[in-house]
């Protein structure tokens, strides 16, 4: 039973994490008519603002980002970044930065960790809420990942 509550929380994790992805991605343009009256996709090449880009990268955040994380978003609350790391290496990071460098505690019950999503929750923050911390590696080396209190 556990196994199968695990398992549905990764899927739902890495479909969030995935539909938020997609949702930053810029569009691809709007469709065009040709001579014929056919229908063809045209291929929007005007690349976003380089302020918004830049924006996003000066974002601050009072969580705690690895070293070559690069925020995607802040919005209610819940910071999205993205870093070329191992899941292992990202869980680590924030256990050394929460539990022995903040004295936080983990909440065992709910930790699901595989190899291509997470989810954890620490409990013991200094605003008495949980911080949960969520990710999906992409299988090319990076792992989106989203960090907010409850």
């Amino acid at each position: 039973m556990k196994n199968k509550i695990g398992f549905r929380m990764g899927l739902l994790v890495s479909a969030a994490v995935i539909l938020l992805a997609c949702s930053l991605m810029p569009s691809s343009g709007v469709d065009k008519v040709s001579e014929a009256g056919n229908t063809e996709p045209s291929i929007n090449t005007k690349t976003e603002d380089s302020s918004v880009i830049k924006a996003q990268e000066d974002e601050k955040t009072e969580f705690p980002l690895p070293d070559g994380a690069k925020i995607l978003t802040t919005k209610n609350g819940t910071v999205t970044a993205q870093i070329n790391m191992s899941i292992n290496d990202l869980v680590a990071f924030y256990r050394q930065e929460w539990i022995d460098g903040q004295g936080l505690k983990e909440d065992n019950l709910l930790t699901i960790i595989n190899d291509t999503s997470f989810s954890l929750v620490f409990n013991g923050s200094a605003n008495g809420k949980k911080i949960v911390l969520q990710g999906t590696d992409f299988g090319d080396g990076s792992i989106a990942f989203s960090i907010r209190y409850e």
